[in-house]
C-alpha cells in the first residue's frame, strides 16, 4: 500500500494548501482525484482491499478533507467510518464527530485514529482567529480560554461569526453587513490559529 500511502500524503498537502489559498474549485478537483484513485483501487483489488486498516485510513482522510466544504455529509460519512471499524464506540461520543478530530497533516497516514486530539477551538490556551473579508486581511480575534468554555469546532459559523461581530478588531467592520459566505480552517503553520475567510453580501 505504499503508492496509496504517498498519494494519500501528497493530497493532503496539496488540500491544505489550496484551502488556505482560497482556491475551493481546485481542492474539490483534488478529492475528486483522491476518490477516483480509492476507486480504481477497489476495483483492482475487488473486496480484499475493504477490511485493510490503509483504505479505511484512506477513506477517513477523504472525508476529513471534504469536511470544511460540506460539514453536514462529512459529519454522516465519518460517524459511519468510525462506528463501522469500532462498533463498541457509543453515539454520541466525540470521536465520532470529524470536526472535533485533527486536521489531517502529510503524516496522518498509517497514524490516523480517533482520539482525543482535537481541530476544535478549545483548549486551555488562547485561539487566534485571522479574519479575511474577500481574501484581504481585516484583523485577528483571540479568544480567551476559560474552565467553562464550551467547545467551539470550525463549522459552528452561527458562533464564529457572533464571535467577530462582537470584538474589537473586525466587529465596525461587519457592522450592518450580512455574511454571504464564512470558512474556517486551521493555520497552515500556527498552532492553535485559524484563519476564518468571509465574503460579505453585496449591500
Amino acid at each position: 500500500m505504499f503508492e496509496l500511502r504517498s498519494f494519500a500524503q501528497n493530497t493532503v498537502q496539496q488540500v491544505t494548501d489550496q484551502l488556505h489559498q482560497h482556491n475551493f474549485n481546485v481542492v474539490v478537483a483534488l478529492l475528486m482525484k483522491y476518490s477516483n484513485r480509492l476507486s480504481d483501487l477497489s476495483q483492482q483489488y475487488a473486496s480484499a482491499i475493504h477490511t485493510t486498516p490503509e483504505y479505511h485510513q484512506a477513506l477517513q482522510l477523504l472525508v476529513q478533507m471534504l469536511s470544511p466544504l460540506a460539514p453536514h455529509i462529512s459529519a454522516e460519512l465519518y460517524e459511519a467510518l468510525v462506528q463501522h471499524a469500532q462498533p463498541a464506540i457509543k453515539a454520541g461520543d466525540r470521536l465520532l464527530d470529524v470536526h472535533q478530530q485533527a486536521w489531517p497533516t502529510p503524516s496522518s497516514y498509517s497514524l490516523l485514529a480517533p482520539s482525543n486530539a482535537s481541530a476544535s477551538l478549545a483548549s486551555s490556551q488562547p485561539t487566534t482567529l485571522v479574519v479575511q473579508v474577500a481574501g484581504k486581511m481585516r484583523g485577528e480575534v483571540v479568544i480567551e480560554a476559560t474552565g467553562n468554555h464550551e467547545a467551539l469546532d470550525v463549522t459552528q459559523h452561527a458562533r464564529i461569526e457572533k464571535l467577530l461581530r462582537e470584538s474589537e478588531a473586525v466587529g465596525r467592520l461587519l457592522q450592518g453587513k450580512a455574511i454571504r459566505k464564512l470558512i474556517c480552517v486551521p493555520h497552515k503553520s500556527a498552532a492553535r490559529t485559524f484563519v476564518v475567510n468571509l465574503v460579505l453580501a453585496d449591500a
